[in-house]
């Protein structure tokens, strides 16, 4: 039966003249009745102010309503959004920062101001009025490359147009199409000792790096693929799951690409022709797109490996969803908790534990470089760390565990970018208790590193090692960079109530300082330019910041606040005794490392240096005829360098930091509700 259709009077439809400003702030009818009958004027209080007796005041102007045509205007302003969206996916288009950096790649110029545009339409609602928000988000090293091309000084480049690329998920990820899977998987087109010698290959080279496997027991179980072969091949699976296999495969791959990388680019090396590898990746991929439905190790491992191939290729994105998935399968199948797998057989224990932290490793490592979320909550995790009896090398345990203990904070680094972006607020006294104890992490595990693991320049060089350094100043660098890339940009006011932040990013312009020479070391040992290797990854960042350093640090004498420069230089001195010099030193490292290996870079090192030739170009220092070579000119001269003129004008910045704003309330309300002991207990 229809219900009855409820009809008003017109005199209650009635829109009230006055609102007062307790109801038009919480949205609620302002009602104001005279004798019991409703009354529209602006004297009578209305019944909500009666009722909480308070003054019935109306001083907040009634928004004007427009009544022009702005719904074909609203509509055609989102399909713009969405079509910018889809050419530029690591820009917002609400964002007015990001639609300056895509009219300056593109050579586009836009209006100086606003003025006289007044389009009142809630599709800008959404568009912050504060650049902070643009500039400390999770994009990654994009977002601050496209910032640090707003403080170069070259306009001479119009040839080099930045290209947004977008790293999407590879087509060949789809659903499988083949009825009986299995049917399809085994291929014998690689001998059993080509198999081996790529094999040989991936664990010298990449599993260093990568650790997922017991190695003793994939060489037994490869043997006995191959032994069994025949068998295996009439469909008796009973001793090997499909991803077991594809697991094989993708070492073969991953060996055999990594064997390409090692040779010089004419050197002729003999593998396996790309045909035959292309009919094994249709056979992954077929497995791939089956493995929502698997629950076993060999799935993970899988999802694991096939993350590194596409990262090989470049295609980022997709190794995020990989490793996202291969952490998310773990969480599924209760992999992340001691509780869950305490019944299981010791070594099956062991193997969980080292691919759940290899997973998550990986995978917070990747978040950081995309600027993204990990898919989990580390709270949920309470599974104790691998014994690793299979390795006999101590100092890779060694170096295996402190890197699980730098990815946690490498986590709680991302999760702190999280609250700034909800929050907007970086300099607020939560925030800078937050940067301080985990820059006292960060202090804290280098100080209890291994002897041996402290100094990287280890004879043999071990890449583990290296890499492990790499990626502490590269933690390092993250937490500083939001910090450094605000007073860079926006130079806006002295920095007397930031100076809370100035240690925390100074420590970051050191540790870029630092990288540098751990790249050289890399250079000399012969350990740069691998397949999976991300030193040019690393140094791109490392010239990022190192950029804003030399923005910082630079002299600007027609500046009104140079003294933020002169502050953050005599910092970086008295603290760290780093320098200008030290600072264009570390980037002349970076622009003839990049010189030598960029050209013959592979997967993700090529695309970072191209980013750093181009940073390089338009910060004018692409050449040996820059600064760089005027200061050693005057360093082997004997000369006193300009810095020094700086730190003989500079104020009395010990006053500064004693009477900076708010600094010492900061200090005092850190310390009452985080005693210096508990700055190590990061999560």
């Amino acid at each position: 039966m229809p219900r009855k259709i409820k009809h008003v009077s017109d005199s209650k439809r009635k829109r009230a003249i006055f609102s007062c400003d307790w109801c038009k702030l919480r949205k609620r009818a302002c009602c104001r009745f005279k004798n019991g009958t409703r009354v529209f004027d602006g004297n009578t209080p209305c019944t909500e102010c009666v009722k909480g007796k308070r003054n019935c005041i109306t001083t907040i102007k009634r928004r004007a309503r427009n009544h022009g045509q702005n719904s074909d205007l609203k509509y055609h302003l989102e399909c713009l959004q969405r079509i910018v969206k889809a050419m530029f996916p690591e820009t917002d288009p609400n964002n007015i920062d990001d639609l300056r950096s895509m009219a300056k790649a593109l050579f586009v110029s836009l209006p100086d101001t606003d003025t006289g545009i007044n389009i009142n339409d809630s599709i800008f609602k959404r568009q912050s009025t504060n650049s902070t928000k643009a500039h400390i988000n999770f994009r990654g090293g994009s977002n601050v490359f496209n910032a640090l091309l707003q403080l170069g000084d070259n306009n001479k480049g119009k040839d080099d147009i930045l290209r947004f690329e977008n790293h999407g998920l590879n087509s060949a990820i789809g659903s499988a199409e083949v009825p009986n899977l299995r049917k399809y998987l085994m291929i014998n087109l690689i001998p059993q000792s080509e198999a081996e010698k790529y094999t040989e290959v991936f664990f010298k080279k990449v599993h260093s790096s990568y650790f997922i496997f017991n190695e003793e027991r994939f060489r037994s179980r490869m043997d006995i693929y191959f032994r069994d072969y025949p068998v295996l091949a009439s469909n008796n699976y009973e001793q090997f799951t499909s991803e077991e296999i594809c697991t094989m495969y993708l070492v073969w791959i991953l060996g055999r690409n990594t064997l390409l990388s090692m040779g010089a680019p004419n050197e002729n090396i003999n593998v396996v022709a790309d045909t035959i590898i292309a009919r094994y990746l249709r056979v992954i991929n077929l497995c791939l797109s089956d493995f929502v439905f698997s629950k076993s190790i060999d799935s993970v491992r899988m999802l694991y490996l096939a993350a590194l191939y596409h990262d090989t290729l470049k295609n980022r994105e997709t190794c995020w969803l990989l490793l996202s998935n291969c952490c998310l399968k773990c969480i599924s199948m209760g992999f992340h908790r001691n509780q869950c797998i305490q019944k299981l057989d010791p070594d099956l224990q062991e193997e969980i534990r080292i691919v759940w932290w290899s997973s998550f490793r990986l995978q917070v490592n990747n978040s950081a470089i995309l600027g993204k979320l990990p898919v989990f909550s580390l709270q949920d995790v309470n599974l104790d760390l691998p014994k690793l009896d299979c390795v006999e090398d101590p100092l890779f345990k060694a170096s295996y565990f402190k890197s699980v203990s730098l990815l946690k904070v490498m986590y709680s680094v991302l999760k702190n970018r999280e609250y700034l972006l909800s929050s907007n607020d970086p300099w607020s006294k939560e925030n800078i208790g937050t940067v301080m104890k985990l820059q006292r992490s960060l202090i804290h595990w280098k100080e209890t590193c291994d002897i041996n693991l402290q100094n990287y320049k280890t004879n043999p060089p071990k890449r583990y090692c290296i890499k492990m350094h790499l990626q502490f100043h590269y933690v390092s660098m993250s937490l500083s960079l939001p910090y450094l890339l605000e007073v860079s940009i926006k130079m806006k006011g002295h920095m007397n109530n930031k100076t809370a932040f100035l240690t925390p990013m100074c420590y970051g312009l050191s540790s870029a300082v630092e990288l540098t020479n751990v790249l050289q070391f890399s250079v000399e040992s012969h350990l740069i330019n691998g397949l999976l290797y991300y030193d040019l990854f690393y140094a791109y960042n490392a010239l990022m910041v190192l950029l804003l350093g030399y923005t910082l640090t630079k002299e600007k004498s027609s500046d009104e606040n140079s003294q933020n420069y002169s502050l953050v230089l005599y910092t970086l001195e008295k603290t760290f005794s780093i320098d200008s010099l030290s600072i264009l030193k570390a980037i002349e490292t970076i622009r003839s490392v990049n010189q030598k290996y960029g050209d013959k870079a592979v997967g993700v090192m090529k695309e970072s240096s191209k980013k750093i030739k181009l940073l390089l170009k338009h910060f004018k220092l692409d050449n040996s005829n820059n600064e760089v070579t005027i200061y050693r000119k005057k360093e082997l001269d004997g000369t006193p360098s300009d810095t020094n003129s700086i730190i003989a004008g500079a104020p009395n910045f010990q006053s500064i930091f004693q009477s900076s704003e708010n600094f010492q309330d900061i200090m005092n309300y850190y310390f009452s509700y985080n005693s210096p002991s508990e700055w190590t207990n990061v999560l």
